[in-house]
């Protein structure tokens, strides 16, 4: 990703964040609120009725949270990817490992 725009890619990926966790508070939340309204009308009494919605949206939200773990885990995973990047302006390669790269030190190997 080139330099310039990098700003705009940070700020998508803390918008993509936002977004998802409204998304994930309503969605606990509308399974929270079906399942304890099922729960009283099958005669359950309120305090247990709520607990049994709120269980059940937990579950959901830990289920989503290892589902979006084990997606990081397989994207992220890729070998091969950004190892190694030409410098514009002195015709030599800069090693990305370890988190170094253009701008920061690193191993520098000359072609």
């Amino acid at each position: 990703m080139p330099d310039s725009s990098t700003g705009m890619a940070g700020g998508l990926v803390s918008a993509a964040r936002e977004v998802s966790g409204v998304f994930g508070v309503v969605l606990v939340g509308v399974v929270l609120t079906r399942r304890e309204r099922s729960a009283l009308r099958s005669g359950s009494d309120p305090r247990n009725a709520f607990l049994a919605g709120y269980d059940l949206g937990l579950r959901l939200a830990a289920c989503c949270g290892l589902a979006g773990a084990l997606v990081t885990l397989v994207a992220l995973r890729r070998r091969g990817r950004h190892r190694r990047v030409v410098a514009r302006s002195r015709g030599t390669e800069v090693s990305r490992r370890n988190g170094t790269g253009p701008g920061t030190p690193g191993r520098v190997v000359t072609k």
